[in-house]
């Protein structure tokens, strides 16, 4: 019995023919992670080695330089079915003697944690070589230290893996200009929810007034706002953060890969 629950999850996610295809698939796209890498190294370069005033270092910081890459990520998301999307690649694609689970793991950790990785790598050696480099020009410089393990980046992979999500849902729904599609509508969502949140305020305030209840005109932070509503902030926060990192990127995985599967059986 374990034997067969074994082979057959084989069958569905082989570990060695998961890798081949990842293997294969960096190969394909090895030149568009070449190119983001090289222009946000030379900028790192640049503004290190060049900038002796801290000006540029202020406008085109190493961390800034990061969210430009993975901006670029997710232009490259956004791409990521492309082909299925051709009608001769896409009948190569899916005769790739891959399962449908493999193929869509490969391009979920190649755009999500490879090119995350990848980002962090290139801003960190071009930071430590620009160092380096301006060192031996101007040992007095007073220079930006990128820390790779730094707890905020942690932060930047959780809107990462939250924009990730959407625009992988967006390839897979628009078939053509996903990224402009895709931003449209998030940028449409955002408005919308915020019209809501700002809307169920203005009633709640409402109400209180008619209710005759004392309100508090004056706050020291946003928790008194909030609080004046009858709002716990930091409960509303992290049910906030667990469906913005978790629940929806969860969501919308599940949607893309529904997607992927209809495509395929359809021939889309």
């Amino acid at each position: 019995m374990e034997d067969h629950t074994v082979e057959s999850i084989n069958q569905i996610v082989n570990p060695k023919r998961t890798f081949s295809l990842l293997r294969i698939g960096l190969i394909d796209e090895w030149r568009s992670y070449m190119l983001a890498g090289l222009i946000i190294g030379c900028l790192i370069l640049f503004t290190t080695l060049l900038d002796s005033s801290g000006f540029l270092l202020g406008i085109l910081s190493v961390n800034m330089l990061l969210n430009i890459m993975l901006l670029i990520g997710l232009v490259q998301v956004s791409k990521g079915f492309s082909e299925i999307r051709q009608k001769e690649r896409g009948i190569y694609y899916f005769m790739i003697p891959a399962s449908l689970e493999e193929k869509y793991l490969v391009k979920l950790i190649s755009t999500l944690v490879l090119y995350f990785i990848y980002a962090l790598l290139i801003c960190f050696v071009a930071n430590r070589i620009s160092i380096v480099l301006a060192n031996l020009i101007n040992d007095s410089g007073n220079f930006q230290y990128f820390d790779p393990f730094h707890r905020d980046l942690f932060d930047k992979f959780k809107v990462y893996l939250f924009l990730h999500a959407v625009f992988f849902s967006g390839s897979l729904v628009f078939k053509k200009n996903n990224f402009l599609k895709t931003a449209f509508v998030l940028i449409a969502t955002f408005f919308i929810l915020t019209f809501s949140i700002g809307l169920y305020l203005k009633n709640t305030a409402i109400k209180t007034f008619e209710s005759g209840q004392r309100f508090n005109f004056y706050f020291n932070n946003l928790s008194d706002l909030f609080q004046a509503f009858g709002i716990d902030l930091e409960t509303y926060l992290l049910l906030f953060e667990i469906g913005l990192y978790v629940a929806i990127p969860l969501m919308l995985y599940g949607f893309s890969y529904i997607k992927f599967k209809k495509i395929e059986l359809r021939g889309e």
